[in-house]
């Protein structure tokens, strides 16, 4: 295995570009949408893994839980941007 590469070849940041579009994706789509799909969690676990601060995927975490629409809406959107603010993409 090389350095910053998978076992399949594909660089790191392919990961994490495919998976914060993934978040994008899904935040642009949570005020119309349930956003409760396997490729987001998939995409918060890996981000997990490989992100130094984890607090923003904890605050996308429970907005994805939560009822009302504009606290769900504040916390996806903190939480992405707290993500992007620890991944240089």
């Amino acid at each position: 295995m090389y350095w910053g590469k998978t076992e399949h070849n594909i660089p790191h940041a392919e990961y994490k570009r495919h998976y914060i579009q993934v978040l994008k994706e899904a935040l642009d789509d949570g005020y119309d949408y349930d956003i409760r799909r396997t490729e987001v969690y998939e995409a918060l676990d890996w981000l997990e893994k490989n992100t130094p601060s984890t607090w923003g995927i904890t605050l996308f975490r429970q907005g994805l839980e939560i009822k009302d629409w504009n606290e769900r809406a504040h916390y996806l959107r903190e939480g992405y941007f707290q993500i992007q603010r620890f991944i240089a993409t």
